[in-house]
């Protein structure tokens, strides 16, 4: 129904029942909508940067030194100025003191070397040489890393100047793990863990504790002579005589860890 103003009133016009219902759903012909082909283009680029980062992470957390180990003896080197034990089997474990990726080789060994009882009784020698530059200070020598290892059974922490006794056992990847039974035959050398920096059982670590076993004596089934000795090892790059070093100015590979 229609109503007319009294004189001084101002009409003033409200939307009928039908222009509220529709009014917010109204289209705005001023409004910018983002083309299909954008989104579609945006997500592409997306899912690329997702799947480079993932290839990338999944090469660095198994890239491997090819040369670790390759000129190393099936005994204890001739020139090495490091003593084995005669009464019992060595294990010897060579870190990079500042290498977060060798921590999980450390959590690793500190379970195979309480396995067994028999691997308790047997109290296997453990050295553990951590290649240093010539100049370390305490970051080197009381790093988290080297105080844990330190604390592994029986163990005895040499520094290594320059990676001088490391060269002569053909290692340059830290995390690298041999083992020699009392007659200084090395029996196992490679890695203990999966990938870089990663904890949990694997094939290196299962192989490690069946030669102790061994080592000590003890019967085991399933043990093949056959088994590889080399499993890879996931580490940073050890400061080795391969690896020059001004002594102005040092490597920066032999002042942090770096990957290989």
């Amino acid at each position: 129904m229609n109503q007319t103003p009294l004189s001084g009133q101002t009409m003033i016009s409200t939307p009928s029942d039908c222009q509220q219902a529709i009014g917010p759903y109204s289209h705005n012909p001023t409004e910018k909508r983002i083309p299909r082909w954008c989104l579609i283009v945006a997500m592409g680029c997306w899912l690329a940067a997702v799947l480079t980062f993932v290839t990338w992470i999944t090469a660095y957390g198994f890239k491997v030194d090819a040369s670790n180990l390759a000129d190393s003896e099936e005994t204890w080197p001739a020139d090495t100025t490091l003593a084995i034990p005669a009464d019992r089997p060595t294990l010897v474990l060579f870190v990079h003191p500042k290498c977060p990726c060798s921590r999980a080789t450390l959590v690793e060994l500190e379970k195979i070397l309480t396995a067994s009882p028999a691997i308790t009784t047997a109290a296997p020698s453990v050295l553990v040489v951590a290649s240093v530059p010539r100049d370390a200070d305490t970051t080197w020598t009381h790093s988290p890393l080297i105080q844990r290892a330190a604390e592994l059974a029986n163990a005895d922490v040499v520094f290594d100047v320059e990676g001088v006794e490391t060269a002569r056992f053909g290692v340059t990847t830290s995390g690298t793990v041999m083992l020699f039974d009392h007659h200084a035959t090395r029996t196992f050398s490679g890695g203990i863990t999966t990938s870089r920096g990663h904890e949990g059982r694997s094939v290196g670590g299962d192989l490690l504790r069946d030669r102790l076993l061994v080592a000590t004596k003890v019967d085991i089934d399933g043990i093949s002579d056959d088994a590889a000795k080399s499993p890879p090892v996931f580490g940073c790059i050890l400061c080795t005589p391969r690896i020059p070093v001004n002594r102005n100015q040092p490597s920066p590979r032999c002042v942090e860890a770096a990957a290989w």
